[in-house]
């Protein structure tokens, strides 16, 4: 398993990939309430993932109240989401 810190159009993600190359990949969105960063348990649950599913994740750095207003976070999802998709499933898969 691998894991890199990304940017691809302004974006910052994480991807995970798994040790045999794969063409499935999977959008993990961290929950925190929209508030609270990423921590270590989610990274346990999505090493969990890859090794089960075999696919590659790709977890988004979105933006978290209260630096950012709910819209933004919305538009975030709208708008760099579908970029960060088209690069994991179309460049990469």
């Amino acid at each position: 398993m691998q894991f890199q810190n990304m940017k691809w159009a302004n974006i910052l993600f994480f991807e995970i990939t798994p040790a045999k190359k794969t063409s499935q990949t999977i959008i993990y969105l961290a929950g925190g309430g929209f508030v609270l960063p990423i921590t270590s348990l989610h990274y346990e649950f999505i090493a969990q993932i890859v090794e089960e599913t075999g696919a590659r994740l790709v977890v988004p750095n979105y933006p978290l109240a209260p630096y950012y207003h709910v819209d933004d976070v919305m538009a975030f999802f709208k708008g760099s989401l579908s970029e960060v998709c088209r690069w994991a499933c179309v460049a990469r898969g």
